[in-house]
């Protein structure tokens, strides 16, 4: 694996992890809807980044379209949790 591998898993993985600990946040102690958009947002972000990254499962044009509109949706979402709070 190379090292622009290494660190697009890296950065996937705690993009997915700190999604799932925001969402597990706000669901159970707080309530917050800013805290869950903001989850959702680094959720989609994570979903975006994998989809452009997953060779030979999805056509190249395909995975473009969805992953940069995943990560343009990830953006809008953690737009709004920044106006929400």
């Amino acid at each position: 694996m190379s090292r622009a591998q290494m660190l697009m898993f890296a950065l996937l993985t705690m993009h997915l992890l700190l999604g799932v600990l925001v969402l597990a946040v706000a669901w159970s102690e707080r309530r917050s809807r800013a805290l869950r958009l903001w989850g959702s947002g680094l959720l989609a972000y994570a979903l975006g980044a994998l989809f452009i990254i997953a060779v030979g499962l999805v056509p190249w044009g395909v995975r473009q379209v969805v992953g940069d509109s995943l990560i343009s949706l990830s953006a809008l979402l953690t737009s709004l949790a920044a106006y929400q709070h």
